[in-house]
């Protein structure tokens, strides 16, 4: 709420400044007030249709307002004019996971890798995910493998491989990687109370 009004006074004296429009709409969206973020974003892109982060912010307070459609043709329409823009395709990656169309995701973590091609740890997890939702559970660990050959210390993959073991009865498996993520952040919520439910088991 701070910073909401720090900006409505600068954005009152600046009404055709997107970026202070755009920042008072991000202020907005943090705040779930996603019908008054739509509005200034959309004036935003307005003001300044080539800012791709404005417009992914826009497609972001489209979809927190259940239109989905709307926001992945925004995703879509930036891709159109810059190919080679990978957080368009991760945000829609993320739709598609979250409506379990895992094909779907799983392309979009495709194209990411394709405007990427040294690799991503974001595609791997999406990827993972997507593997996941699938069933193909070999090919899902090996995306979460490779998250941690980029990044060692990455606690989402080592979880997500916790639970990949579980899946296949290797609870000395999913212990030491629960025990791994303790030694990265000792206080790891998740992780204790994962191990606690192994314990009593």
């Amino acid at each position: 709420e701070r910073a909401i009004e720090l900006l409505k006074p600068v954005a009152k004296h600046m009404p055709d400044d997107a970026q202070v429009l755009a920042l008072l709409g991000s202020a907005y969206l943090k705040k779930k007030d996603s019908v008054r973020a739509s509005e200034l974003l959309e004036r935003a892109v307005e003001l300044a249709p080539q800012r791709r982060d404005i417009r992914v912010q826009l497609a972001l307070t489209r979809l927190m307002t259940g239109r989905e459609r709307a926001a992945i043709d925004e995703l879509e329409s930036i891709l159109k004019v810059d190919a080679k823009s990978v957080e368009p395709a991760r945000v829609i990656a993320m739709i598609h996971l979250r409506k379990n169309n895992f094909k779907a995701a799983l392309e979009w973590a495709d194209r990411i890798d394709e405007r990427q091609p040294n690799g991503n740890p974001g595609s791997d997890g999406l990827r993972g995910a997507a593997l996941v939702g699938l069933r193909r559970f070999d090919e899902a660990r090996r995306a979460y493998e490779r998250i941690l050959q980029r990044e060692p210390n990455h606690i989402t993959a080592r979880l997500n491989l916790a639970e990949l073991a579980l899946g296949q009865d290797d609870e000395l498996k999913a212990r030491e990687l629960y025990k791994s993520v303790l030694g990265i952040e000792s206080g790891h919520i998740n992780a204790l109370v994962k191990l606690a439910r192994l314990d009593v088991k």
